[in-house]
């Protein structure tokens, strides 16, 4: 009896062990990189997607040809057509939806110290842009930010001199105007700006006269600017995102100033509560100028980037909220590098263009292409 006990015991171990490894990998099999079809033209970096009402993602601007062209992803039928091309070519610029579902596209350059002051809006009913006005200085690699009230705030940047700017302004698609909004505690250009659930922004990291560390906030209500807590290490071109927790997860970047590709690993979590920075569970892999994407069951995927090494990647990972852990998943199809991410109405992501020239020379076919995570 004793020894039927115990076989039956072991059976049901085992059987439990084959479900959980046939759990895990039918999870990784429905999770896989479908390519896409191709965009009308290449665009290397530096382009903006932004998800409209309709579930499309409008793409526009970036190095490559053609810059001031724009183009559609319809998820649905799975193709790109052209729509109305911007009034100016932009690179780095940024880009938001707003609560009427027009797209403003601010900012950014338009080549070699063309930097640009100028605003336009993308109307998805008529496929047309017009003009928005013109910020009070010209800024590139800044950030945008759709507040509660509807306004759209636009922070830092770099001038027409390279150097950060400490100036915000903001957009009110009601008035057609643009505001100041306060003088940041640092100037800062190729930051990170997350909205709080408070309603306040976190803007953090970046080239900034504080340096790689620090972190401040934006109160809408008063429109000013106050310091908090320092990240624990250095971080430029770093990724921040809004958990469903509410804390925001920033990983990866480069500890260094200039224009260096070295990717890092460590990972942390700022808390609104206390103001404090914490660390969390490494990447697996060190990266920078990769894409961050929040899925619809609350885990993270980052794509792509340099690693370590300055390496281009296909590889991609998953951070999970609530082990506090990354875990590698399928690799795209291509190494991408200053790609863009959109997260779909049915929860897959559509990854789109880029590639480095300088680093990788072979990998300027990604820089047309598309694919999908699901």
């Amino acid at each position: 009896m004793d020894f039927f006990n115990s076989f039956l015991s072991v059976l049901q171990h085992t059987l439990l062990a084959v479900y959980i490894l046939a759990s895990g990998c039918t999870l990784y099999a429905q999770e896989s990189w479908t390519w896409a079809s191709p965009m009308s033209i290449p665009r290397y970096y530096g382009h903006s997607a932004t998800l409209l009402e309709n579930g499309s993602v409008l793409v526009v601007g970036g190095y490559g040809p053609e810059t001031s062209r724009a183009e559609i992803y319809d998820p649905t039928m799975g193709s790109w057509t052209s729509t109305g091309s911007l009034k100016t070519p932009r690179v780095q610029h940024v880009a938001v939806r707003m609560a009427d579902g027009r797209v403003l596209v601010a900012g950014g350059h338009g080549g070699y110290l063309n930097f640009v002051n100028t605003a336009e809006i993308y109307d998805p009913t008529t496929g047309e842009w017009s003009d928005a006005g013109t910020f009070s200085v010209a800024r590139s690699g800044a950030t945008a930010t759709l507040l509660a009230d509807g306004t759209v705030l636009v922070a830092g940047g770099s001038g027409v001199d390279y150097r950060g700017v400490n100036s915000a302004e903001t957009y009110d698609p009601r008035t057609g105007l643009w505001s100041p909004a306060g003088i940041m505690t640092s100037a800062r250009y190729y930051h990170q700006a997350t909205l709080l659930r408070n309603g306040q922004v976190l803007v953090l990291s970046g080239y900034s006269s504080s340096g790689l560390r620090s972190a401040e906030l934006f109160d809408p209500i008063t429109r000013t600017w106050t310091p908090t807590g320092d990240l624990l290490v250095d971080r430029a071109f770093t990724t921040a995102i809004l958990l469903s927790d509410g804390k925001v997860l920033v990983a990866g970047g480069t500890p260094y100033e200039g224009d260096r590709c070295y990717g890092m690993q460590n990972s942390e979590l700022y808390d609104p509560a206390t103001g404090k920075w914490n660390a969390t569970s490494d990447l697996k892999s060190g990266r920078v100028f990769y894409t961050v994407t929040l899925m619809t069951d609350g885990r993270v995927l980052v794509a792509g980037g340099y690693d370590k090494y300055c390496n281009p990647m296909a590889s991609a990972e998953i951070f999970d909220a609530v082990t506090g852990t990354w875990t590698m998943t399928a690799n795209m199809n291509t190494s991408r590098v200053e790609h863009t991410a959109t997260l779909l109405p049915n929860g897959s992501v559509l990854v789109t263009g880029s590639s480095d020239l300088l680093y990788s020379p072979t990998a300027v076919g990604s820089s047309q292409n598309a694919e999908i995570f699901k």
